[in-house]
This record gives structure tokens, sequence and C-alpha cells, in this order.
């Protein structure tokens, strides 16, 4: 069964809450037009299932720390397990649909030889935090139509299409191994920049409603300030401060969109201390008034 989705579960540490169908089948098909998302998309989390998506329409931005890929229509993309990464509708695009898959290893392994030889590496691999899948290259192309299978097959609910399923998932799985062999030499263990980051992203998240400083942002992660701001802009293109402005206007649409709180309580239960500058920061944010916004939603 495929998922229609317009939004992303996440919980206070960013961490994806994937909706499976089942405890025993750990996987999950969603079609999802990226310009219906609050923000245009799903902003940065993580989650501890791979990703396989293909861009089904229009044009999509994949961010990961310290790199962003512009996709258009007919390319895919692999993100490893637990890797921070956001997927938006492309500045100035009118359309972004995405097919994407996410599954647990075990799925194809059990706890067997294909999971320590074949589904191990490939997790544990630090270097190899996402590939992406250009439509118009030959060794890609492959990968992309067992992935495009694998949805068509995850589309019924016919007796067996979990096993159309994993053989298509796995025969996408043994091409990119194959492809991320030269990476998978070198293997590695987690950047700590990368874990800094997360624990910092984890305390706005966690905090967000009480004053934060940015010196509480660093301590979160046993850093200076100084190098709380550069790990900022290096990964993530932005200052910490922005960040917790941004992720407090996007609980503030969320409240807006799912509860009868006034505007000024919800700038209050978001952090913002003066009604006044929430409201000119929403708008800027969202082109529009909160009252205009919730009218809309």
């Amino acid at each position: 069964m495929i998922l229609h989705t317009d939004s992303v579960p996440l919980t206070p540490r960013q961490r994806e809450l994937v909706r499976i169908q089942s405890p025993d089948f750990p996987y999950s098909a969603m079609e999802g037009e990226l310009t219906r998302y609050p923000n245009r998309g799903a902003l940065w989390h993580w989650h501890d299932y791979f990703e396989f998506a293909v861009i089904h329409r229009g044009h999509v931005e994949l961010d990961l720390e310290r790199e962003s890929v512009l996709l258009h229509a007919g390319d895919g993309f692999f993100v490893n397990a637990n890797v921070l990464h956001q997927v938006i509708a492309a500045p100035g695009s009118d359309c972004g649909c995405t097919h994407t898959q996410l599954f647990d290893g075990v799925l194809l392994s059990g706890a067997g030889l294909i999971g320590r030889r074949y589904i191990g590496p490939i997790a544990s691999c630090a270097s190899l935090n996402a590939r992406i899948l250009r439509a118009q290259d030959p060794a890609a192309q492959p990968v992309l139509a067992a992935f495009n299978a694998t949805f068509v097959a995850a589309e019924g609910d016919a007796e067996g299409y979990e096993l159309e399923v994993c053989a298509h998932l796995c025969t996408a799985w043994a091409l990119l191994y194959r492809m991320a062999a030269p990476e998978l030499q070198g293997g590695g263990a987690p950047r700590e920049s990368s874990l800094r980051l997360k624990a910092m992203l984890s305390f706005i998240h966690e905090n967000f409603a009480q004053p934060i400083r940015v010196r509480d942002v660093a301590a979160a992660a046993g850093v200076c300030e100084r190098e709380c701001f550069r790990c900022f802009t290096r990964s993530l293109d932005i200052t910490p401060t922005e960040y917790l402005t941004r992720h407090r206007v996007d609980a503030a649409a969320r409240l807006l969109r799912e509860s009868a709180m006034s505007a000024a309580e919800i700038a209050a239960a978001c952090g913002f201390t003066d009604a006044s500058y929430f409201g000119k920061v929403f708008r800027r944010a969202f082109g529009c008034t909160p009252a205009q916004y919730r009218r809309q939603s």
C-alpha cells in the first residue's frame, strides 16, 4: 500500500517516525508532493531505515551536510541509515513529487551472512552518506529500474506482494553494493562534526519553547560558541540563531493548523516573548500573517 503524505512526523530529536505497515514487515512506500509540505519539504531529519527515492515529477533539492544536490524527474537517490538530510521542492519549482521507500536492512537479510557481508558494510560506512542516481547515468539506470519495480509491487496488496517487494529491493541493493564498492574499502567511524550537529539540533528541538542562547546550544555538544557557529554554517549554511527561529516558526505553523490556540498563545508556546516580533518573523517565513495562514490551512 502506498501512503500519500504531506508531512514528516518527527520525535523531538528529529528522528522520523517511519510509518510501516507491520512490525513484521519493516517497510514503507510513500508518494509525497513536497510543495504541499510545511516549508515545501521534509526539513532536516534522520531515520534508522535505509531510504531509496525517485523524483516522480518536478525538481527536488536533496541537502546533506556540506552538500546540496538538484534532482530532476527520473533522478533518484539513496540515503544511508542515521544520516541527517532534508528533501525540499527546488526553489522556483511548482512541483516536487517523490516516490520514497524506507526499509530496515533486516527485511533483506535476517541476521545471517547477507546482513554481515552486504548490509552492515553499507550501514556502517561513514563515507557513504548518500548516493545520487541520475536518470542519464547508465550505471544508475538498473538501480532506478529495480526501485521503480519495487514501488509498483508495493501499490498492490495481493497475496505475495511482500515477496515481490523484497525481491526487487534485493536487486536494487545488490546493484548499489557494487556501485559503492570503492567507498566501502575505507569504512571509518562517523564524523565527529555530524555527531556534534545532531546533539545541538536535538537540544534545539527539545528546548525551543524556552529561552535559548547560542552558548546553551554549544554546551549540548561540548563545544565553544565559535565552533557551534562554524558547525552550523559549514554543514547547514545557516547560523544556530537562524535555525532556532525557523524551527520556532515551523512549530507555530503546526499549532495554527492543528490547534485552536490564539496567535499570542502560540507565540508564547513556541518561545517568542514578543507577539509583534512573532508576527513579523512569521510573515517573513510564510508570506502571510498567522491569521491568514490559519484560514488558508
